[in-house]
C-alpha cells in the first residue's frame, strides 16, 4: 500500500501510556518545559 502526502502540514496523533491530560500540563513556555523535561507526565517522549 503506497500512502501520497498531499498536504504541506501533517498532524499525528501520538499520546503516551498516561493519555491526554490537558489539566496536568502547567505551562507552555518552552523554556520552562525544557527545565522540567516533560510537558504533561514525567514519562512523556
Amino acid at each position: 500500500m503506497e500512502l501520497e502526502v498531499t498536504s504541506k502540514e501533517v498532524r499525528f496523533g501520538v499520546l503516551t501510556s498516561s493519555g491526554y491530560r490537558p489539566d496536568l500540563i502547567t505551562t507552555l513556555n518552552q523554556t520552562e518545559l525544557a527545565e522540567k523535561g516533560y510537558m504533561q507526565s514525567p514519562n512523556d517522549w
